[in-house]
């Protein structure tokens, strides 16, 4: 029974992904920077990951909604040569076929709508690799159930740049087979 009379909305998936934003970091060794640096590294580390997921968020809103225009400024400045995606179970080998994938698939799933309900970043000890988690509530694919999506978005920062350079959908499964997925 929950405390001081809240509901309990704790599951497995909450508790990957604490409220947005959040950072995690592995815990300083011995052989660590003073405090002092330590705390600035944290501030920094911070802001790099609420960055990362300012710019992640950008990308799903982008693809479902924005206009292509700044779908490929954003693609521009921040999506690696090298990008590849995995949705469910299809590889994607690039970026540009990725793109396609989903116009071709939010075409043909028109009520389609997602919701971010949770974001975290974690920021690698060197700084030059993140990634970023989000819990996604999604309707109207193919019909009006609900299920949670959790997306991964990879990201390696190059010549000071953060470029994601894989993305990792897994969507619920469809428990009462009325088709789809």
């Amino acid at each position: 029974m929950p405390e001081d009379g809240q509901d309990d909305k704790t599951t497995s998936l909450s508790l990957l992904l604490p409220d947005s934003p959040t950072i995690t970091k592995s815990e300083p060794s011995e052989a660590s920077p003073s405090s002092e640096s330590q705390a600035s590294t944290n501030i920094d580390d911070s802001q790099v990951a609420t960055e990362l997921i300012r710019i992640s968020r950008s990308f799903e809103d982008a693809m479902r909604n924005g206009p292509p225009a700044f779908l490929t400024s954003l693609s521009e400045r921040h999506v690696s040569p090298d990008f590849t995606a995995r949705l469910d179970t299809a590889s994607i080998p690039s970026w540009s076929v990725y793109c396609a994938v989903m116009a071709r698939w939010i075409a043909a799933n028109p009520g389609y709508q997602n919701t971010i309900t949770a974001a975290t970043a974690d920021i690698s000890d060197d700084g030059r690799d993140a990634t970023v988690y989000f819990l996604m509530e999604a309707v109207g694919w193919p019909v009006e159930l609900k299920r949670m999506v959790v997306s991964v978005l990879k990201w390696k920062k190059r010549r000071r740049r953060w470029l994601c350079y894989e993305n990792i959908t897994m969507r619920g499964c469809d428990t009462f087979d009325i088709g789809g997925g």
